[in-house]
């Protein structure tokens, strides 16, 4: 008898998430990459969204922190090229300098939008926290 969970079979494949089993849902559940996109342009040249682009990056920096040139490589190995659709040779560091500076322009406005996003999950309030773009720290019991 085989139980077919403790091995794949010959057509299947086995990928090993990591962080990303938790980190992938949280950002799709804060719908970062659409809140990104409402507040950037769309650029018809570009195969991926700026969302996209960036709610991966994201995930890299919760994950495992490195260099931008080492994303693809991150990529690849984490399996997160699969989760959110994007083959890693596709992450190179110009392209996420790009988005970068993309977001660095509507970058408070992105941030707010996160933040309530964030405070609508949770069912807090601004009365309980203190709403700086630049930091958002959580105080109390």
């Amino acid at each position: 008898m085989r139980l077919s969970f403790l091995a794949p079979t010959a057509n299947e494949t086995t990928l090993n998430l990591g962080p990303l089993a938790l980190i992938a849902p949280l950002l799709e559940q804060l719908q970062l990459a659409a809140l990104i996109d409402q507040h950037l342009p769309p650029d018809p040249q570009r195969e991926f969204s700026h969302g996209t682009v960036l709610s991966l990056l994201a995930a890299a920096r919760l994950s495992a922190p490195q260099a931008l040139l080492r994303v693809p490589q991150w990529a690849s190995d984490s399996a997160a090229e699969h989760l959110w659709g994007i083959p890693a040779d596709k992450l190179n560091d110009d392209r996420l300098g790009r988005a970068l500076d993309a977001f660095f322009t509507q970058r408070h406005s992105i941030l707010a939008a996160v933040t309530l996003r964030a405070l609508e999950l949770t069912e807090l309030s601004l009365q309980r926290l203190h709403f700086d773009t630049t930091e958002v720290t959580f105080c109390g019991v």
